[in-house]
């Protein structure tokens, strides 16, 4: 039947939608866009992508319409990561998200519903990112990389030959992770806290493609290897004498005002009052209080205290 044949061409079209997503091309600006998300392991937001791509095909969005409809899903997606979010809150969020945004005015009000579901704000993030431990596993490198290319591409000027962040570039720790006794004079007093709490934050790395020539050398030496570099986000160091705690939290403030600029907040009306989830860190049972560091202690200790 004819309304067979419709949903099966319907359905054909959805495919390549998601194969787009799943293999992003680069030569355009939406295939840049959706390159970023892929490495930002946005795939929650595959549904609500599906409806907005048969928009534009329906010709209720333009090509570049869809590209700040992209630019606000990466917003909304690296502010929660540099705050620490949970990724789980998106998981069910995404999927009937399409209804509730209004076509005739399709990116302000997709800010504004996106403002309305835990978008943490300016505030936020120029206070939790300097603390946050970014560097780790695969899936968290991808995004960390994501975040510092961006941020050395903004501080580029259009008309300069920007350098290319190749798969050779990575990110490499100044306070180095594994410690020499030249590093512990470096940074001083209280090494162990230092290290334990700064090392992996953005204040302590940086993109380079000199990654095993600096390795462990004093800061001295970093510092003269770095000021060779291409990149601008290691001309931050030309002025810095010393790294040690200070510096680091420095840098770290330095950096989380780039990213407020460089994901720029939403120009919607907010609520009075921002809510967020917060991770519990104590539990109190009949009058008796217990710190939990995981959230499987939680049933644990519950189990174990029934009576």
């Amino acid at each position: 039947t004819s309304d067979l044949v419709i949903e099966l061409k319907r359905l054909s079209a959805l495919a390549r939608y998601y194969d787009r997503f799943l293999r992003p091309d680069d030569e355009t600006e939406i295939g840049e866009r959706l390159q970023r998300l892929a490495r930002l392991d946005s795939s929650t937001a595959f549904p609500f992508l599906l409806q907005v791509f048969e928009a534009q095909a329906l010709g209720k969005l333009d090509g570049a319409e869809v590209c700040e409809v992209l630019d606000c899903l990466e917003n909304y997606v690296v502010r929660r990561y540099l705050c620490d979010e949970p990724t789980n809150y998106m998981n069910k969020m995404f999927a009937g998200l399409y209804p509730k945004v209004d076509e005739s005015t399709f990116v302000q009000s997709f800010k504004e519903v996106l403002a309305d579901r835990n978008y943490p704000r300016d505030h936020r993030l120029i206070e939790i990112l300097p603390k946050l431990k970014l560097y780790g596993r695969q899936d968290r490198l991808d995004k960390l990389r994501v975040v510092l290319e961006r941020i050395e591409l903004a501080g580029w000027d259009k008309k300069e030959a920007i350098p290319s962040v190749s798969d050779s570039v990575s990110v490499e720790h100044v306070l180095p992770q594994t410690l020499t006794d030249e590093w512990k004079t470096e940074v001083g007093e209280n090494i162990d806290r230092v290290y334990a709490d700064l090392c992996d934050t953005i204040g302590n790395l940086t993109l380079t493609g000199r990654n095993p020539e600096l390795g462990n050398r004093p800061f001295a030496e970093k510092k003269e290897l770095l000021a060779k570099s291409e990149f601008k986000l290691n001309e931050y160091f030309a002025g810095v004498l010393r790294w040690d705690e200070k510096a680091i939290l420095d840098r770290s403030k330095a950096l989380a005002t780039e990213a407020v600029l460089a994901w720029p907040e939403f120009d919607v009306k907010y609520a009075s009052a921002e809510t967020s989830y917060q991770k519990p860190t104590r539990l109190i049972i009949r009058g008796d209080s217990f710190e939990v560091k995981r959230s499987e202690e939680h049933t644990s200790e519950l189990q174990s205290r029934q009576y």
